[in-house]
């Protein structure tokens, strides 16, 4: 193996960076993939007194144009290397071939970068969900006041979380757990429906009457036992929800969203795909492709988001 060094692959890459994965994942949604100019760089905290500020804009006789200024507090920002392969046994890739399966090696690259967004949404999901993001804009739940009790009701509060906010939030996340409880609470069907009518509420028919552009429902799983244990599998969203200022800036400079997804690559993509054949590996060798980005998520303002916590409480 002296000698040897991995190669990236146009082809896989060019896979990779453009797979759109079918498991509802909502992470992108919450927060914005945007390219970062370094490993290590600095953005902007966002300017509350600023940003509200309406000047006299009227102009005098000599044309003096009245001016507002905005403070530039910035924060320090970084990235990490992230990156998971697969060992294909070149045995398997001929035999594949010859039966005519030319795309072998694509579908299994396919199914390693599926794991690598997997992994992003559970880094979203922890960041979107820890309350220290939300600074004092939450509210915390008992069994008595819970989404599951009918003596809250949750449209309701979630509006005045909406109407007290300086922000115009326009979407939600929610736990697919959390979901379920919201529609089946009988103060929430009363919107839709009258007295013993059985109705089926969605998400869309929840934003709609909230004012919400989108309602996102998080229902990722995955495995966290070892690989040689048997499987245990954890809820990434669970019990939560929270109101948010989603907007896809055009860099980290420009980021008036609750949170980012930042990439840095020296080449644009989000993702880079390698591989190496490894002849004294296995019968015949095996092909290593490893799939690898360079990126973290950050928030850039707690007033960007309420988070609704433990709202399943019993």
């Amino acid at each position: 193996m002296s000698g040897q060094f991995a190669q990236i692959s146009e082809v896989l890459t060019a896979i990779a960076v453009n797979y759109k994965s079918n498991k509802k994942l909502i992470g992108n949604e919450v927060a914005p993939v945007v390219r970062v100019p370094s490993e290590e760089f600095k953005y902007p905290r966002w300017d509350k007194k600023g940003s509200f500020k309406i000047p006299n804009t009227a102009l005098s006789r000599a044309g003096k144009i009245p001016q507002i200024e905005f403070s530039r507090g910035l924060v320090s920002g970084s990235v990490s290397n992230k990156g998971i392969s697969t060992l294909i046994p070149l045995q398997d890739i001929e035999i594949e071939t010859k039966n005519g399966n030319a795309t072998f090696v694509s579908t299994l690259t396919e199914k390693t970068v599926d794991v690598m967004m997997r992994r992003k949404e559970v880094e979203v999901a922890r960041a979107a969900q820890d309350a220290k993001n939300y600074g004092t804009n939450k509210k915390d739940y008992t069994a008595a006041n819970s989404w599951a009790s009918s003596n809250c009701d949750p449209i309701l509060e979630i509006r005045n979380a909406i109407d007290k906010s300086i922000i115009t939030f326009n979407r939600m996340w929610i736990a697919n757990d959390a979901f379920s409880v919201l529609v089946a609470n009988p103060n929430v069907i009363k919107y839709f429906a009258g007295t013993g009518e059985k109705i089926f509420v969605t998400a869309e028919m929840l934003a709609s009457l909230i004012g919400l552009d989108k309602i996102l429902i998080g229902n990722t799983r995955y495995n966290i036992s070892e690989v040689d244990e048997a499987a245990t599998y954890s809820s990434a969203w669970t019990g939560k929800a929270g109101l948010f200022l989603y907007d896809q800036p055009a860099s980290a400079n420009t980021a008036e969203t609750f949170m980012f997804d930042g990439y840095w690559s020296p080449n644009g993509n989000i993702r880079d795909v390698t591989e190496l054949d490894i002849m004294n590996q296995g019968r015949m060798g095996v092909k290593e492709v490893s799939v690898r980005e360079t990126s973290d998520v950050h928030s850039t303002s707690t007033e960007f988001g309420y988070l609704f916590n433990n709202v399943m409480a019993a």
